[in-house]
């Protein structure tokens, strides 16, 4: 057991950011709940920077998946130009 309040730094991770998340209506004013949301944004930016692709994908595959991520995109040139090409026969 370590001297210090976290076993590890994880842990103090997960709680910084349950309190941050967490509302307390009669408690915070409405600036004190906007900086809670910037000191949360900032962690996950901090965090992502921190990743490889391959732990970001890891960790939120499905969510990725549910945005589109894996789904192919087109321009519409392109499509225009398989429209044009299946049209003509090239």
């Amino acid at each position: 057991m370590s001297g210090y309040r976290w076993s590890r730094p994880h842990d103090w991770l997960e709680e910084r950011i349950y309190k941050l998340a967490t509302p307390v209506p009669d408690n915070k004013t409405q600036a004190e709940s906007a900086a809670d949301k910037r000191e949360l944004m900032r962690i996950a930016w901090e965090l992502a920077k921190r990743l490889s692709a391959d732990d970001v994908q890891d960790a939120f595959q499905d969510d990725m998946d549910g945005d589109g991520y894996f789904r192919p995109q087109f321009d519409r040139a392109t499509v225009a130009r398989a429209v044009a090409r299946k049209e003509t026969g090239r």
